[in-house]
């Protein structure tokens, strides 16, 4: 039986935790306009306006079957942010994604987490598969042993820290905390806690996490992907020297990676600190994500970025909520 795999990557969300348009500024337009936050605020479709950071990567295998292609395809996603919810009614249906089937925690910041409750809705009201729910008789999900019928386990993997986060936040996602005996309609989760230096895999996808600091020497999970193919980085202040080896070790096809605005943070690489990594490790092409509204427009930074790859031969871009990427692994 012939076989293949592929892999895209779906960004949900870019900005920073906040997100874009900042309420802030919108607030204070009058005094003090922010040319950005006006483009996001106008139109949620301008690559200006930015969700919290958030990706989906969606594994597609296609297998022969008697001559014929059977395709099938499952979406992981990394962090359940404050957005998570908008983000996804605004991309699913664009790209066509019917599922979550795991997510994968960086970090315990509410930018991160902050959308735990929604999970809900990837694990409940399952609705029959043809149903057409404008008819009466089509309007009851399918029922299984469970007072609402229907529903699925969701697999969520994250380090230990984390999941005390989760579990003083949202106890009545955690079995063994659960106190109320009423039938609620919440997220049937499955807690996977995973070790910040082992390699574990998720969909059939082999994972690294690279545990790299995020202010101070608070930890925040990136990962690798593929063999080092694709790094993930979303939020990062410190790379530090044994986790710098081992990304000069891998052959990066794509970098996903934490740049804030122009200035400095104790807590985020900026400008400065993102293109430094980059011209020390020298993927094929890196996106950035986590942008403030103090980096400037989209188009303009990514005008300015462009003229580095004929400058000095790196491919660097902001990316937009919505954007799609082919992966090489």
């Amino acid at each position: 039986m012939a076989f293949t795999v592929s892999h895209e990557l779906i960004f949900l969300g870019t900005g920073v935790s906040t997100a874009l348009p900042r309420l802030s500024c919108i607030m204070q337009r009058d005094d003090s306009p922010c040319a950005v936050c006006d483009r996001a605020h106008s139109d949620p479709l301008d690559p200006n306006c930015r969700s919290n950071v958030s990706v989906l990567v969606r594994r597609t295998e296609t297998r022969q079957v008697e001559g014929m292609p059977e395709v099938s395809s499952r979406c992981l996603m990394i962090d359940a942010g404050k957005t998570m919810r908008d983000a996804a009614l605004r991309w699913f249906p664009k790209h066509g994604v019917k599922s979550v089937d795991a997510v994968l925690v960086t970090h315990g910041h509410a930018d991160a987490v902050g959308g735990m409750d929604e999970l809900r809705e990837f694990t409940s009201f399952i609705k029959e598969k043809g149903a057409d729910r404008s008819k009466p008789k089509d309007r009851v999900a399918l029922v299984k042993k469970g007072f609402f019928g229907l529903s699925k386990e969701l697999p969520v993997y994250l380090n230990q820290e984390t999941f005390e986060v989760c579990k003083g936040a949202y106890p009545y996602l955690v079995p063994k905390l659960k106190n109320d005996k009423v039938p609620r309609r919440v997220a049937t989760v499955r807690w996977e806690v995973i070790d910040n230096a082992a390699p574990f895999e998720v969909l059939g996808m082999e994972i690294l996490p690279l545990p790299v600091h995020h202010g101070g020497t608070y930890v925040c999970l990136g990962f690798s992907f593929g063999n080092g193919s694709f790094l993930y980085l979303s939020d990062v202040s410190e790379v530090q020297p044994h986790i710098l080896e081992t990304l000069k070790s891998f052959d990066i096809e794509l970098l996903v990676l934490d740049c804030l605005d122009r200035g400095t943070s104790p807590s985020h690489y900026c400008l400065p600190d993102s293109l430094a990594l980059v011209r020390e490790l020298r993927p094929r092409k890196t996106l950035l994500v986590g942008m403030s509204c103090e980096l400037g427009l989209h188009d303009d930074v990514n005008e300015e970025l462009g003229r580095l790859k004929g400058d000095e031969g790196i491919d660097v871009q902001l990316a937009r909520d919505g954007q799609s990427v082919q992966l090489g692994f």
